[in-house]
């Protein structure tokens, strides 16, 4: 059995909390409790479904800045790789992770039998689109624009607190560049964090659109905890004007606090302590009309992952959707979509897949919803993606970012990028962007804490430059 422990030494707090005295004595329980969910969740996916060393994830992803550091720095782990299990303790508090099948790293108690989730085979390597050549394209473009692209490349890995482990080029289905940091390769599934919200809302389209393409956005959503479809007993909750459109905006009105400078706020709550993230969601009070305010909210994510669960019959296909309709059509080899202990998709932030397939998915958008010949996304859709959200400044459509152009002087809110831009973002810098004008995919995924050393926009602007658009 490969059993290794790792017992790291206590620390002493030398601000924010009184005393000299070891901090786990000191430790409130509830800060306790999300640092131990954080520690075993993201350490879990990233040795037990990614294969990485626990020592290269301690050095990265568990060494935040701020209070969360000095406590991260006092848990023990335990890593089981033959049983799929990662345990950490942090004083008093004990969490353990565990390896799913077919659903990535969860953490435990597990409220749902995963022995009866069906077998999901990886999808065959298939021809056409997203079946990339083993090494990018370099005849595709003339030298003086590979010296660019390749300066653009070597500014993305050039800084070591940039912590860049790939970044990906395509254009019109060609690969034309990929470079992976060390100890990364184009096997290696990485954390998308919020980028997973572009994924549920694509896999929402995919669920609801009917025959025609058309889809539900104005409806209520029928959450069983506001009373589904069913009359009110005691007068309508307010929550039940809430509509599909709403929710994919960012718009709901419920009370949510995104704030991930707190960690005690509704954020790492629901994702490393709750036991049920949809219903932490559905739970929170209506603060204000919905679709009068724009307001970014993990919370509103995983509200729609649990409604997307009440739409099955049974959990079996529920789990199975992801892969079904979205990841083996387009080929995805290592894609997962994580759930909560109590079995609903976490679609806010727990999706790891490769670079590549972080490229097959920005791809299907870059060729307006159609792959292999076949149309899988509707033009409806493709169309409200693009539309700004109101109050949001051009900046977000559907749980996609956007570069829309506002205001009367027509001024995109990221100066010097396309308009047509669509934008998966998530936390640590992670980026796929698409520009649907020219056939474009770029990925960029890291670990990244220190913006000094990773400027977004102007990386974008830098790959744009060198392709000559």
């Amino acid at each position: 059995m490969h059993r290794t422990i790792h017992r790291l030494p206590g620390l002493l707090l030398a601000t924010g909390l009184a005393g000299l005295a070891p901090l786990q004595a000191q430790l409130p329980r509830p800060l306790a409790e999300i640092a131990a969910g954080y520690a075993a969740k993201i350490a879990g996916s990233a040795t037990l479904f990614a294969g990485r060393s626990l020592e290269s994830v301690q050095a990265d992803e568990l060494a935040p800045e701020g209070v969360l550091a000095a406590v991260l720095r006092m848990v023990e782990y335990e890593l089981d790789r033959d049983a799929g299990r990662l345990t950490v303790r942090l004083g008093e508090v004990s969490r353990t992770a565990r390896l799913v099948p077919g659903l990535g790293v969860v953490l435990e108690p597990l409220a749902f039998e995963p022995s009866a989730l069906p077998e999901q085979e990886p999808p065959a390597a298939q021809e056409g689109d997203g079946n990339y050549a083993e090494e990018p394209a370099r005849d595709a473009l003339p030298e003086e624009n590979l010296e660019a692209l390749d300066a653009a490349l070597d500014a993305a890995f050039e800084h070591p607190e940039a912590r860049t482990r790939a970044v990906l080029v395509v254009r019109g289905g060609d690969l034309l560049a990929e470079r992976y940091g060390k100890g990364f390769d184009r096997d290696t599934p990485l954390a998308g964090w919020s980028m997973a919200k572009s994924l549920t809302a694509t896999l929402w389209a995919l669920r609801f659109a009917d025959d025609d393409g058309e889809l539900p956005l104005d409806e209520p959503i029928p959450l069983r905890a506001w009373g589904g479809k069913r009359p009110a007993a005691d007068g309508p909750d307010p929550r039940r004007a809430i509509t599909w459109r709403h929710a994919l905006r960012m718009s709901t009105g419920l009370d949510w606090q995104e704030d991930y400078a707190d960690p005690m706020s509704d954020v790492p709550r629901m994702l490393f302590v709750d036991s049920a993230a949809g219903d932490y969601a559905a739970g929170k009070p209506q603060a204000e009309d919905p679709g009068t305010v724009w307001s970014y909210s993990s919370g509103t994510t995983n509200l729609l992952c649990l409604a997307l669960r009440e739409s099955f019959v049974d959990d079996s296909a529920y789990h199975a959707f992801p892969h079904r309709a979205l990841f083996a059509p387009l080929g995805m080899q290592r894609a997962v979509l994580e759930v909560d202990p109590s079995g609903t998709f976490v679609g806010s932030s727990f999706a790891m897949l490769t670079a590549r397939d972080w490229a097959r998915f920005g791809q299907l958008y870059a060729q307006r919803g159609v792959w292999n010949g076949e149309r899988l996304l509707p033009g409806a859709w493709l169309a409200a993606v693009a539309e700004p959200a109101p109050g949001s400044g051009g900046r977000y459509g559907l749980h996609f970012w956007l570069n829309a152009p506002v205001g009367e002087d027509g001024a995109a809110p990221r100066d010097g990028l396309p308009t047509d831009l669509l934008l998966c973002d998530g936390f640590e810098g992670q980026l796929v962007a698409v520009v649907p004008s020219r056939e474009l995919v770029v990925v960029r995924l890291g670990c990244t804490r220190d913006w000094r050393f990773w400027d977004r926009d102007a990386f974008l602007r830098a790959v744009l430059g060198a392709l000559g658009e």
